[in-house]
Formats: C-alpha cells, sequence, structure tokens
C-alpha cells in the first residue's frame, strides 16, 4: 500500500519552564562545571547550546543518566572542536552528521562520563523508505522534530537563558501520562527500528504506547518495510531490548505486534523460552553479586534462550543475518554442539577440580551462566549446575605464584617443559594438593627431575607467559 501523506500528531503550543535550580541541586559539581565551560563557549561563539534527548527526559523523570547529548544552533563542529582543546580532550568528527565526539579526560573528575556528544541543530529527510537520511543544517525545533518519540524531543537550554526547558511537542505531558508517542504518522516509514525503540521505551519505564502510534505501528506492517530493514540494523535493536533490566516484557511485546517473523520465521515465544529468561535473570542477578568487577554480556544469554529452539544452522544463519559479533556467533555454534555431552560430563560422580576447569574455560561466562539457568529447571542435572558455579566463583580465580624465571633459576633449561611444569603444579592447586608457594616450589623440584630424567624438555622453545595462574 502507498503510504500515507506525513500529519504530525497533535501537540499543544511550545510550554517552558526552568529547571536551573534542579541542575544546580542535582547534578554533582564537575558536572555543572563542565556545563558552565560549554555554556561561556556557547556566549563567546554568539550560538545557542542545548541539552537534548534521553538526559531531559530521565532528568525530568527523576532518573540518573549522565549520557549527554548537546545540540548546537550553529557551527556545531567548530564548538565542538574549540571545547574539546579547552578541556584538553580528543574529539572525533562526523562530518556527515555534523558531530564532534570527544573522550572526557579523567581529570574533569565525572567518572560516569567517557565521552561527550557535540552536534549541530539539523533536519532530516530520507529519500525512500528505511533509507539513511539525509542531513541539513537547522534549527533546535526542526531537530527536535526529527527525534522518535515526543518524550526524547524535550531540551534544556545551556546558555542566554540557562534552565529553560524547550518542549514544543508535548513531551513532558507524555512522560506524566505514561505514554509513548511518535511526533508524525510517518515516523516507522521514515525508520522502522522506532518500532523496536518504542517497545523499549515503553517498557523500561512502565509506559503505554498510545493508540495512534499502535496504529501506525500496523501500518508499516502493512506495507512490509520490515523485511527492507538491515539485518545489522535490525540486530542492534534487539540486543538493546535483550539488555534491558527484564527483557522477557520487550519479547512479549514483540510478539503480540507479531514481530518475530520479521526477524525468523519459526521463532516464537513459548516454553522454555519465558522459564530461561526467568531463570536467566536469577542468575545473572547472582553473578553481577559473585562477579561485581567483570563486566557481562547480558544480552547473549538472552539471546541464546530465545534463539535455541531454531537449531544450531539457522541460529547461526539468523545471527550472521542481524550482525551479532562474528566471534559470539562462530563460539555459539560451537557451544550448541557441544553442550549435551558437556552437560552429561560435568553432571558425572566423580570429577575433579582440575577436571571440572578443563571442561568449562574454553567457553564464555555467559555461555556458562545460560547453562546454569538451563539447571534450575531440570533437578536431574543440579550437580552440573553446582560445578559450574564453583568454577564461576572459585576454580577461574585460582593462580600459582611460581614463573617461568622460578623454573629457570632451578635449573629448567627453556622449552615446552615450563609450560607442561607450570600447568602441573597449577592443577595441584586446583585439587588442592599444594597450598603454599613452598609446596608449589618442592613440587616443581618432582616434575623438573622427571622432565630432565625424560630428556624430553629439549624437543622445542615455546614462550612461557609470566604471572600467577596460566
Amino acid at each position: 500500500p502507498s503510504a500515507p501523506s506525513a500529519t504530525p500528531v497533535p501537540a499543544p503550543t511550545l510550554r517552558t519552564s526552568n529547571l536551573h535550580k534542579q541542575l544546580v541541586t542535582r547534578l554533582p559539581p564537575p558536572l555543572q562545571s563542565l556545563l558552565q565551560t560549554i555554556e561561556k563557549l556557547a556566549d563567546t561563539q554568539e550560538v545557542a547550546a542545548f541539552l537534548v534527548g534521553g538526559f531531559v527526559r530521565d532528568f525530568i523523570m527523576n532518573i540518573h543518566n549522565f549520557d549527554l547529548d548537546v545540540v548546537i544552533e550553529g557551527d556545531g563542529i567548530r564548538f565542538g572542536k574549540a571545547l574539546a582543546q579547552e578541556l584538553k580532550a580528543e574529539w572525533t568528527i562526523h562530518e556527515r552528521f555534523g558531530t564532534v565526539s570527544i573522550a572526557l579526560p579523567k581529570t574533569l573528575n565525572i567518572p560516569q562520563m567517557h565521552h561527550l556528544d557535540i552536534a549541530t541543530a539539523r533536519t532530516e529527510y530520507y529519500e525512500y523508505p528505511t533509507a539513511l537520511p539525509t542531513v541539513e543544517r537547522s534549527s533546535i525545533k526542526k531537530d527536535l522534530y526529527r527525534r522518535d518519540f515526543a518524550i526524547n524531543a524535550l531540551a534544556i537550554r545551556l546558555n542566554r537563558t540557562p534552565g529553560e526547558l524547550l518542549d514544543f511537542f508535548g513531551g513532558r505531558r507524555d512522560i506524566k501520562d505514561r505514554i509513548v508517542r511518535v511526533l508524525h504518522s510517518l515516523s516507522f516509514v521514515e525508520d522502522p527500528t522506532r518500532v523496536f525503540r518504542a517497545i523499549r521505551f515503553e517498557q523500561r519505564f512502565g509506559f503505554q504506547i498510545s493508540k495512534e502510534t499502535q496504529h501506525f505501528i500496523q501500518q508499516a506492517q502493512t506495507m512490509d518495510l520490515f523485511h527492507r530493514l538491515s539485518g545489522i540494523r535490525l540486530g542492534n535493536e534487539l540486543i538493546h531490548i535483550l539488555e534491558e533490566p527484564e527483557p522477557a516484557k520487550g519479547i512479549q511485546r514483540l510478539s503480540q505486534f507479531k514481530l518475530f517473523p520479521f526477524i525468523h520465521p519459526k521463532l516464537h515465544w513459548k516454553e522454555p523460552a519465558p522459564a530461561l529468561f526467568a531463570s536467566g535473570e536469577k542468575i545473572l542477578g547472582w553473578n553481577e553479586v559473585e562477579n561485581a568487577k567483570t563486566g557481562t554480556e547480558r544480552w547473549l544469554l538472552y539471546a541464546l534462550a530465545w534463539f535455541e529452539s531454531l537449531g544450531k544452522t539457522e541460529v547461526i544463519k539468523t545471527w550472521k543475518r542481524l550482525g551479532f559479533p562474528q566471534r559470539t556467533t562462530a563460539t555459539v555454534g560451537e557451544f550448541l554442539q557441544a553442550q549435551s555431552p558437556l552437560i552429561r560430563t560435568l553432571n558425572k560422580k566423580h570429577l575433579a577440580p582440575s577436571e571440572i576447569y578443563d571442561l568449562l574455560k574454553p567457553w564464555p561466562k555467559e555461555l556458562l551462566l545460560f547453562l546454569m539457568a538451563k539447571a534450575q529447571s531440570k533437578p536431574t542435572i543440579h550437580v552440573a549446575m553446582e560445578r559450574i558455579r564453583d568454577y564461576l566463583t572459585t576454580f577461574q580465580h585460582v593462580a600459582i605464584t611460581l614463573t617461568g624465571h622460578d623454573l629457570e633459576d632451578m635449573g629448567l633449561p627453556k622449552g615446552p617443559a615450563y609450560r607442561r611444569v607450570l600447568d602441573r603444579i597449577f592443577k595441584a592447586k586446583l585439587d588442592s594438593l599444594v597450598v603454599t608457594q613452598e609446596d608449589e616450589y618442592r613440587l616443581a623440584k618432582t616434575f623438573i627431575q622427571q622432565e630432565t630424567a625424560s630428556g624430553s624438555h629439549s624437543k622445542s622453545p615455546s614462550v612461557v607467559r609470566k604471572g600467577g595462574g596460566r
């Protein structure tokens, strides 16, 4: 069907209020200092500077968000370069979109922020549905109008009248009414990925997609726009949904909007996937407490729980089309083939810690957490779950103090024997056969004698990694 003509959704006239006092009260002093620097530079260059987008939305909702975006009415690239120089920071220019990305130095003392994006106020138009936009310099009002939803089309002025809230399209009202609403009827025709973002924001904030916006989603389906969408852009939106605190709600909403066929014709939302999502949420919560210092790719556990029913071949094919990381996709393919024998082996009655380590070391943490989530609903493989837990909490953190230098000092000639001796000591440490540094040295002497007696140390040279562990 042909696309309907673009008609703006009815919105109130500009409502303003000033948030300057709230900014001063709620933002940490180093961030206030950064905003003051932007204000002074904007006045000097005689341009208007605005905070826009998600930061403004979340600030109004009293949600912490240090992902700042600044829009300049004027030359954003010139402003961004000048700001980066003043901050003694490195910057990257994106000419096509008129933006500068500034890597914020640690000396600013804003640990929550690593970069700041400065953009030229712009308008966009699309040559055809699903195309990337053509960009032209414009006003702040037109810049906000090109955004996805009214709740994201808010701005706070940083200079001239600092703290003034600009709300041209009723975004503050939508926050109050808890709805997600597009700005015009062709929003999803221009960019169908906005459908997935609408669902993500709806579920994140406990909002509702407005009835009119739901109608526009149905129109986009009728026009078959999602099949024209690049797999990579679709994949990015799915990863964002799966990274949300409660991704099952977003996936269920995708199902309700009948969007699964655009991802894969046989993809579904029925058991065991919902149960795996629920147990996965608990396992990820446990992991955050136990391994707080290491990051976790949450989306990977959920993606595997969702796609596993398609089988190895279709999972790999689909993930490649969606542009999921290549190495991850390849590893998941190997894992799907190995997981059944892996679980059977982990469930055996007698396994030494060193054997458990060797079984689990090749796999990313997220895939092991996925196995734990599976085991939660299957009492028959609880032994396997306990062993994965022991690996994640204890075995993977074991290290030995002995190094290749120590072996050299003990008289072992350089060669592959270094790795063999260190590996044997490491496994002995895992199996509690050695405890102290003295135990390691004592055992090393025994192994060196064995290596020397066999003469195997001289076969070929090898590089020995220094430091503890292996």
